[in-house]
Formats: structure tokens, C-alpha cells, sequence
């Protein structure tokens, strides 16, 4: 959920990342929509020099870095704080109803506000951005038509990792993430198995369509397949070896 209550600016991204930890909900706490931008920019703001914020998205690092196997993934700060401000805004669009749709685009398609595309700038923007299908669900659910919805599929598609259960509007092999972004998730192998991992326990059986990836699942669960599979209802004979296909 997204909650409206008094605080002033200070403090008021860390306190967004800390219940959003605690609870695994996005929820903002302003003063009321009458600030605007002007607020988002001075929470930014003040969020770009507050040492509190380098010292979560840390110990957040920390933890996930213990569940991914593969080369070590250090710590990229510029690219977790991206993800976090990004992931802010997206609650702050879902917050104020009536931002436009091209300033909806301008907040969170601006590819200089966005983190980078390597390995380690990808798994360091999702230790926040992880939770951007929990903001589109409940833009979903308060308006179908709401511009923040295409928003959010557009960067489902920048951010793969994080967005895999977002269903795109057209086929995974029509709308693929930007070639480096998608080369440097396939090619840490922990990175690639934590995406695998995603699809199969959030059920995004979209990802099916594509040929690689759904080799790659087919591979992954291995003689499980059978018994795993049914978890994508009609999607599941999708995910029959071929004949010939070894593992």
C-alpha cells in the first residue's frame, strides 16, 4: 500500500526503503499532493547526500550477495541509489493522480536517471527495483487505463531482472530488453539463475515464448520439470524436452 501522513522531506527516502524492507510494501508518507515536484526534488535531494542511505542500500547488498552464486557481484552505489529514486517515483506517480502522461515518462524513462546495464549495476538497482510489479499491481487495480501502467512495462523491459513478472503487451521475442543489458544478465551465471528462479516461483509464464529462455528453464528444473512445470497451468507442456534434447 501507498499512505499519505505528515513528514517533511528529510529522511523521507530512507524511510520509504525501510518499511519497504520491513514490509515488502512501497509506501510514501508526505505532507499531502499540494508540494509536487518541488518535493520530489527536495527529497532527492536530500536523499543524494544522506550517509543513512549509503548504509542500507550496503547491508541490503550484503544480504542478497550471500543467495547469488556465480562471480562476486560487488557493490555498485550510484546504481542502487538509481534504483531506489527510480522506484520512488514510480510510488510518487502512483501517489499523484494526475501526473500527466509525459510527465510520467520524463520521470521514469529518462535514461539518465536510470542505473547502469552491467552485471553488477543490475543486481545493485535490484535490491530496490525488485518491488516495481507490487506498484504496477496496484496501479492495475485502482485504474486500468493508467498511463502509469505503460511506464511500468517499459521498465520491466529496461530492468528484466526485476520486472520478470510484469506482462509485457507484446511477446518477449517482439519487446527484449536493450541488447548489453540482456548480454550482461545472461552471462553472470547467478544472476541468470536468479532470473530463471523468478519466473518459475512468480508463475511469469510469458517468458515461455522466448525460445532461450524457455530452454533454459527446461534445462534448469531438470527431471523436476514434470513436477514443477504444472505450476504454469496450460503454459506447462511448453516446457517438455524435445526429443533428442539432453540435459
Amino acid at each position: 500500500m501507498i499512505t499519505v501522513s505528515a513528514l517533511s522531506a528529510p529522511g523521507a527516502m530512507v524511510r520509504f526503503l525501510s518499511e519497504l524492507h520491513a514490509t515488502g510494501a512501497p509506501v510514501i508518507h508526505l505532507r499531502g499532493r499540494s508540494e509536487g515536484l518541488g518535493a520530489l526534488e527536495q527529497i532527492e535531494a536530500e536523499a543524494d547526500g544522506d550517509p543513512e542511505l549509503h548504509r542500507l542500500l550496503g547491508s541490503w547488498h550484503q544480504e542478497a550477495a550471500l543467495d547469488i552464486g556465480g562471480p562476486a557481484l560487488s557493490f555498485d552505489e550510484t546504481a542502487a541509489r538509481r534504483g531506489a529514486c527510480l522506484l520512488f517515483r514510480t510510488a510518487w506517480c502512483y501517489l499523484n493522480r494526475d501526473t500527466g502522461r509525459e510527465e510520467v515518462a520524463r520521470l521514469l524513462l529518462d535514461p539518465a536517471a536510470h542505473p547502469g546495464d552491467s552485471a553488477t549495476a543490475q543486481f545493485s538497482a535490484d535490491l530496490t527495483l525488485q518491488h516495481l510489479p507490487a506498484v504496477l499491481r496496484m496501479a492495475q487495480a485502482l485504474s486500468p487505463g493508467d498511463p502509469l501502467l505503460s511506464a511500468l512495462r517499459s521498465l520491466a523491459r529496461l530492468f528484466p531482472l526485476s520486472g520478470v513478472n510484469i506482462h509485457p503487451e507484446k511477446p518477449p521475442t517482439q519487446e527484449m530488453p536493450p541488447a548489453a543489458t540482456w548480454g550482461n544478465l545472461q552471462s553472470h551465471s547467478g544472476l541468470r539463475q536468479l532470473f530463471l528462479d523468478r519466473i518459475l516461483i512468480t508463475r511469469a509464464g510469458h517468458w515461455l515464448d522466448h525460445p532461450e529462455t524457455s530452454l533454459a528453464i527446461r534445462h534448469s528444473l531438470g527431471e523436476h520439470r514434470q513436477t514443477l512445470a504444472p505450476a504454469f497451468g496450460s503454459a506447462a507442456a511448453a516446457l517438455t524436452l524435445p526429443s533428442g534434447d539432453s540435459l
